[in-house]
């Protein structure tokens, strides 16, 4: 042994515990000659190596050693030594779990969860931690109080004790640090290994690079460490990557179990996108609590505001986050936008809507993930850039757009103890976007200790997991303080959220190209949802958020933005208006999300709170906004009671409303402008008209609607005022002009009826007006009262504004003449008082008698109000809903398109102008369905087929000829429906001694047993078609079909087959070749390579689907195809499936699985259900239910094996019932409350091959048979029941047409004017060339053309009338484009004109310029030239000067005398006190 270095001889241990002969089936050792194996060995190691680690035990890892000499070297070249797994001591405390850390990093949300939870009162000792990054390791030993620190040159630790919380600086792939790890068994490990090599950001190239093969370096340290388990945390992409099988493998080497590898996104629990691999492994060489590893709790989706991520940023972090404009428009530019591998070079074009979606993020949404150059990414070089994009996101706040700062960061981070920050700002995010976040690493580490611990059990992880994230950093608890060349942040556990001011309000501007209008909402109140609320109609098509106010800035407003607590700016193309409807304010409509009050001095938005009454709506505009109110009151001015609850809508009053009888309104001529009103009058006039405004409140209401009363200063101050002038309030929503003329009117109006005390000499009974949805009059009547001094009234208001609006009075749903006295529409009331209610609304001057129409005069009349007046004297003292009922009905019968368009021919009503998007679109789609390949429906009548000429045969090979009809004794085909067709086929006789069979065009009702089917051709006018039909003998004699010895081709019996493969059953490898090839994968995993099973024809119908549903291939968790194969294969293709995750089904050529086999289903484990199979010799394949578990699946069997496999498998249970459903019947009524084994019992002792299938109502079962029988009426014990058949739904017969005869009844369509034509004749209706019809219609006679008479003569002249309209209109229309076009030309060359002067006269002008700039930088020239040359001769003459004195101080210094010596003394001396 010498100072340094100490030498010893061992054996090397083969069976150590990290021992492994090879891996991928390589052998690590090749083989030798056992004489030439020695196993001894000599290691040289340093003595901190020997006292740490050689010293304590016997058994010890070499690693990375070099063979020096005949000995291992372990002292230099990066070796090291490492305690054996199996020499480690387990730690006394059971209470406390120890661990260690790789790739720690700066911030490490690893150890952030491990303080946090040790500050919950769970024991951790945390080791030692590792890192190369010099800058990292600073951060996190000032963060978490490592004060041990070794590296990263000399690992010598000397003669004392490791200390706990070492951290270490060394690159992982070096191994001299190795033996400072202490003698001790590790509980678990942590690690985050680099991700540039795994993710999307880059080119993923995985182990290829050195970055990426450090996390096997580090799954490797863990299988010589030996934990009893370890996490790893790595981006979501390494779980997609080609390499990702090979770590799974290299894991499972280790003897390591994969407890779980989830890939969780931040953004469940954190406003964060951030996904991340969470890999929880677990050794198995330690027993461990049964535990299945658990996600975050299911908490509500956080955002940036109310996870209080945002701060109100100052000194020093706002100054790092500002964004310079150049820098910005690289993040906004669409072609940066970050791209990933698969669509880097052929990705879609990408808009400023894209980046704005992509790029921006506002306090309600969730921020992307922060990555280590955030804020930086724009830095990186232009390749890169243009490669993989410029990641990042930027907050777009109302007070700008900027980066999210460090402490916001560490917040969305997830922050949970006190930590430390580098002043620099690019190291500090380096650090942090490299980190795990703390609640991806308490996942790790919670479900760790559920499984290393007792203590632990299910859902109290998730409780765990809650108390730990509970103590993060907010923007409101989060303190921060100069420390160490850099920042100290700690947690304030006293602080509390600031205390928000009970409804506060911020100001919202919404600016325009022309105008600025502005409002005040309430926090929390959604803005879009507030402007849709302001303005209705009006409201612009797009509204934009200006960040800042800042214009340039301009970004799309989110639909789920809300009043924050600053003031927002917003953008429209559009200026926009006042125009809340009527109803909102209403008293019936007062559960909004928000209460609008209109006001003097603006508009206020509260957000409504639970039971909010106008007493507290006035309490808030009073005390909190600032506005003197007393009351509120709706648009019509009706005052609201303070215990009601707040309409939507209201009006805020301070002045109490009054009435007046506007007689000064006599001394005032009004003139409505365009944009204003002109009051004009006397001085004197106008100050009682001013004080009119005040008292009634007018004033306050007009200013509330946006108008203002405004009079020139100049005649205040002469006390001339003659004009007063009503003018909108600028940077506010108004209402506009044609509105304000009317309210403005309506409000004088109300005024004056209010000041009517009673009417009439005799004014006994009671009279309200109902205005829309408030009560503007109520008073004492007469019953000779008449409506006409309102109208009188309100003549005279509306024609000083110039309206020319009248009103209708309404009484009990009828209008009535104001001219006429009202005595008979008084109603009596229980109390013996009358009471008359009338309602106003516009509309024209009606009234009289009742004088009911008929639709002949309405339809004359052409007005629509007329035949609303005719239906409501129609329906007058019905229920409402039952109207409502009615007109839906209608509507509906009408249809959506034809029919709409035929009522609104009917009723004089012109539809709506379709635009010519839809037009074009309508015309493309009806494209879709015209010319001669594609028939509709509607047009194919069964007696319009023309049988083809010889394709059907009688018995002695002569021509079997079409007949229209089925007659007895006759012969022929004849086609028909079915329902024609069914008393002839359900009789079963024979009607004719000759060859007479019916053809039944579209589904047939029969048993398919006695259906012969057939297809044969067939012309529809000039289309040819093949129909299929079932073939009906009525006759003795049965037909044949036409063939010919050289068409008999032979025929392959052949049978179609689905599979089905399921990603659960396959593994990993084998899945992604299979969703590329699906048919060759699955064939080769069924029949392998060199099986003669084979597709007859190319396979069809492939789907990808996950959970029922369409997928892409790599989301889908089944693939299916079908295929077609030969008959004789299909026994040994359904004996196959099941295997290797492969599922056969025989289908028939209807698309429904075959039913000529039975499955026998067992609830069975694959092991179980294997066992099974082994014991069956016939089975046909396991079968599995797509919609069931795994464990759910069956075996198939044919018919006739299908009872004996059930007994066998199924010992304990009865055989079911196996009845095909080809047809449904109902059982009614049986006795209730008949269970299903009760109608059975009844149906098998009535002999039938039936079933029940459920019950329909307590009295009525629904069953089903294979084939009908005749009873109809049936014994139940002693009552009787009725069998009704349910005839299947018409589905369409396979036809090989574009369109198949389907199950529409064409012979009753009541819109054909020729029905009882065609009825009456016997034609078809149809013309068609001889040489298709002549031959076959011999027993109808010769066809005669169809005579042009009656209805369609008057539709050809409509029509022709409709053709020449259409000409001249587009004649019409042609000219009119011919004087646009010519218009048009002319502007353009106008336009050129212009161009070309323009073009010239800037010529001119920077000819001007140049020649004036050329001609100052002359002057310039010429004057500096001048400048330098002064200065030169000045300069020369000054150095002349100074050299003579030299030259006369060296010629005195020369000469002996010392007078003139003391005389240049004195000088000097002189000199140097001047200066």
């Amino acid at each position: 042994m010498s100072e340094l270095f100490v030498t010893v001889s061992g054996l090397v241990r083969k069976d150590g515990p990290s021992t492994c002969d090879g891996f991928g089936g390589k052998s690590f050792s090749p083989k030798r000659c056992p004489h030439d194996i020695d196993d001894r060995v000599v290691v040289k190691m340093t003595s901190d190596q020997w006292t740490h680690v050689a010293a304590k035990s016997s058994y010890f890892i070499v690693l990375h050693a070099q063979m020096i000499d005949g000995c291992l070297d372990t002292t230099c070249g990066g070796a090291g030594i490492l305690a054996s797994s199996c020499a480690r001591a387990k730690s006394m405390d059971e209470g406390v779990l120890t661990s260690f850390e790789l790739f720690s990093g700066g911030f490490s949300g690893w150890t952030h969860a491990i303080r946090r939870l040790q500050e919950l009162g769970y024991g951790f000792s945390h080791r030692i931690s590792l890192d190369f990054d010099l800058d990292c390791s600073e951060m996190y030993c000032k963060s978490h109080g490592f004060r041990h620190v070794i590296g990263p040159q000399d690992f010598d630790w000397g003669n004392s004790a490791i200390p706990e919380n070492l951290f270490v600086i060394s690159d992982i792939c070096e191994y001299g640090w190795c033996h400072l790890l202490p003698d001790e068994s590790y509980d678990f490990a942590t690690a985050s290994p680099p991700c540039p090599a795994w993710s999307l950001a880059t080119a993923c190239p995985g182990l290829l690079r050195h970055e990426g093969r450090l996390s096997l370096h580090g799954l490797g340290l863990f299988n010589l460490i030996r934990p009893r388990a370890f996490v790893l945390e790595m981006v979501a992409s390494m779980k997609n990557h080609e390499h990702w099988p090979l770590i799974r493998q290299f894991v499972q080497g280790m003897r390591f179990t994969i407890r779980s590898a989830a890939t969780l996104n931040l953004s469940e629990i954190f406003p964060q996108h951030r996904e991340r691999l969470i890999m929880i492994c677990t050794n198995d060489d330690f027993e461990h609590s049964p535990h299945r590893c658990l996600s975050w709790p299911a908490v509500q989706r956080q955002t940036l505001e109310s996870f209080m991520n945002l701060m109100s940023l100052t000194s020093p972090w706002l100054e790092d986050t500002v964004i310079r404009p150049e820098i910005l428009a690289m993040y906004m530019d669409p072609c940066l936008i970050p791209k990933s591998v698969q669509s880097r070079k052929a990705s879609a074009k990408k808009t400023r809507r894209d980046v704005e979606t992509h790029r921006l993020k506002y306090p309600q949404s969730v921020f992307g993930c922060i990555l280590a150059n955030y804020s930086y990414g724009h830095l990186l070089p232009d390749h890169s850039l243009r490669n993989y994009g410029l990641f990042g996101s930027i907050l777009a706040l109302p007070e700008g757009l900027r980066f999210m700062s460090l402490p916001e960061v560490v917040i969305a981070q997830g922050g949970l103890v006190d930590m430390w920050l580098p002043n620099d700002h690019r190291k500090a995010m380096r650090m942090l976007g490299n980190c795990i976040a703390t609640p991806h690493a308490l996942v790790g580490i919670v479900n760790t200790m559920c499984l290393l611990r007792d203590d632990i059990i299910g859902v109290e992880g998730q409780e765990l997991m809650i108390s730990a994230l509970a103590g993060r950093f907010t923007a409101f608890n989060l303190r921060f303080q100069p420390s160490m060349d850099g920042w100290h942040l700690t947690k304030d556990d006293e602080s509390c959220l600031p205390t928000l001011q009970m409804h506060a309000t911020y100001k919202v501007t919404l600016r325009s190209p022309m105008d600025v209008r502005c409002f005040f909402a309430e926090r929390e109140v959604l803005i879009t949802e507030a402007i849709a609320f302001l303005t209705g109609d009006s409201m612009p098509g797009e509204l934009s958020f200006l960040p800042g106010g800042i214009l340039e800035h301009k970004v799309a407003l989110p639909n789920l933005m809300d009043v924050s607590d600053e003031p927002m700016c917003l953008f429209a193309n559009v200026p926009s208006a006042l125009r809340i409807s009527k109803d909102k304010f209403s008293t019936l409509e007062n559960q909004g999300k928000c209460i609008c009050v209109l006001t003097k001095g603006g508009i206020y938005l509260l957000r409504r709170d639970q039971g909010m009454t106008v007493q507290d709506v006035v309490t808030v505009i009073n005390h909190h906004c600032g506005i003197a109110c007393t009351h509120l009151v709706g648009c019509f001015g009706e005052r609201h009671m303070m215990q009601t609850l707040c309409p939507d809508a209201v009006v805020g009053r301070d002045i109490e409303t009054a009435c007046d009888d506007l007689r000064v309104l006599d001394y005032i001529s009004i003139s409505v402008n365009d944009h204003d009103f002109s009051f004009r009058a006397s001085h004197d006039a106008l100050k009682e008209f001013s004080e009119l405004l005040v008292s009634t409140g007018l004033g306050e209401t007009m200013q509330a609607f946006g108008w203002m009363f405004v009079v020139n200063a100049m005649e205040i101050i002469e006390t001339q005022v003659n004009t007063i002038h009503l003018m909108q309030k600028p940077g506010c929503f108004s209402i506009t002009h044609d509105e304000m003329t009317f309210c403005i009117a309506l409000h004088f109006f109300l005024l004056k009826i209010k000041s009517w005390e009673t009417m009439g000499r005799d004014p006994t009974v009671r009279c309200r007006i109902k205005l829309w949805h408030a009560w503007i009059w109520d008073s004492m009547v007469d019953r000779a009262i008449r409506m006409e001094r309102f109208n009188v009234e309100w003549e005279k208001i509306a024609t000083l504004f110039g309206i020319s609006r009248p009103w209708r009075y309404v009484i009990n749903n009828r209008t009535i003449n104001p001219d006429w006295p009202l005595g008979n529409f008084f109603e009596n009331m229980d109390d013996g008082s009358a009471i008359l209610t009338v309602h106003m609304v516009l509309g024209v001057k009606g009234g009289g008698p009742v004088r009911l129409l008929t639709s002949a005069q309405l339809a004359d009349t052409g007005n629509l109000s007329n035949l609303a007046e005719f239906e409501a004297q129609n329906f007058e003292g019905t229920d409402l809903k039952e109207c409502t009922r009615f007109v839906d009905a209608i509507i509906k019968s009408a249809g959506h398109s034809a029919g709409l368009l035929h009522l609104a021919h009917t009723m004089h009503v012109k539809p709506p102008e379709v635009t010519p998007r839809q037009q074009k679109m309508q015309k493309k789609l009806e494209g879709k369905f015209s010319g001669p390949d594609r028939i509709s429906a509607e047009d194919i009548r069964v007696d319009a087929l023309v049988l083809q000429s010889g394709c059907v045969r009688n018995a002695d090979g002569t021509e079997c000829l079409q007949a229209m009809k089925v007659s007895p004794n006759s012969s022929g085909i004849v086609m028909m429906r079915y329902s024609d067709a069914k008393p002839w086929i359900v009789a079963q006789e024979v009607i004719s001694q000759d060859e007479l069979v019916v053809a039944v065009v579209g589904p047939c009702g029969e048993n398919s047993g006695t259906c012969q089917k057939a297809q044969i051709p067939v012309m529809h006018g000039d289309d040819p078609l093949i129909i299929q039909v079932c073939l009906h003998n009525l006759g003795a004699k049965c037909v044949t079909l036409q063939y010919d010895e050289h068409d008999m081709i032979p025929e392959i019996e052949s049978q179609v087959i689905c599979m089905t493969a399921y990603k659960e059953e396959i593994e990993t490898d084998l899945w992604n070749r299979l969703i590329h090839s699906p048919v060759r994968v699955m064939s080769q995993l069924l029949f392998g390579d060199q099986s003669d099973v084979s597709f007859l024809t190319p396979p069809w119908g492939r789907s990808f689907q996950m959970d029922g549903k369409k997928a892409d291939p790599e989301h889908a968790t089944t693939v299916q195809f079908h295929g077609r194969i030969a008959k004789e294969h299909l026994r040994r293709v359904l004996r196959a499936s099941g295997t290797s995750g492969i599922y056969t089904t025989p289908k028939g050529e209807d698309r429904k699985i075959s039913g000529d086999f039975r499955i026998v289903w067992l609830q069975q484990s694959p092991v179980e259900i294997t066992i099974s199979v082994s014991k069956c010799s016939n089975h046909l394949g396991i079968v599995r239910s797509a919609r069931g578990s795994l464990h759910n699946r069956g075996i198939r069997f044919e018919k006739n094996d299908f009872a004996g496999a059930f007994n066998l498998l199924r010992p304990d249970d009865s055989l079911p019932n196996l009845v095909a459903a080809n047809f449904h019947f109902k059982v009614q009524p049986v006795p209730g409350g008949s269970t299903a084994e009760q109608v059975q019992a009844w149906i098998t002792a009535r002999g039938w091959d039936a079933k029940p299938v459920k019950a329909l109502t307590g009295n009525a079962w629904l069953c089903a048979s294979e084939n009908r029988f005749s009873e109809t009426f049936a014994q139940w014990n002693d009552k009787s029941v009725l069998i009704k058949w349910i005839e299947p739904k018409e589905n369409r017969a396979p036809v090989d047409s574009p369109m198949p005869l389907g199950g529409v009844d064409l012979q009753n369509n009541n819109d054909d004017p020729w029905k009882n034509w065609i009825a009456n004749q016997g034609g078809t209706g149809l013309q068609s060339s001889s040489h298709t019809r002549s031959p076959v219609l011999n027993q109808s006679g010769p066809l005669n053309g169809r005579k042009i008479e009656a209805p369609i003569e008057d539709r050809f002249s409509k029509h022709s009338a409709e053709m020449q309209d259409m000409r001249d209109k587009t004649d019409r229309e042609i000219n009119a484009m011919k004087e646009n076009m010519q218009k048009l030309e002319k502007s353009i060359h106008d336009h050129g004109v212009q161009l070309q002067a323009n073009s010239d006269q800037c010529k001119n002008e920077f000819a001007t310029i140049r020649a004036e700039t050329q001609s100052q930088l002359g002057n310039m020239a010429n004057m500096f030239h001048d400048s330098l040359q002064k200065a030169l001769a000045g300069h020369d003459k000054q150095m002349s000067s100074q050299f003579d004195e030299i030259k006369l101080l060296l010629s005195a210094k020369s000469t002996s005398s010392p007078v003139p010596k003391r005389a240049k003394q004195n000088a000097r001396d002189n000199d140097d006190s001047s200066l």
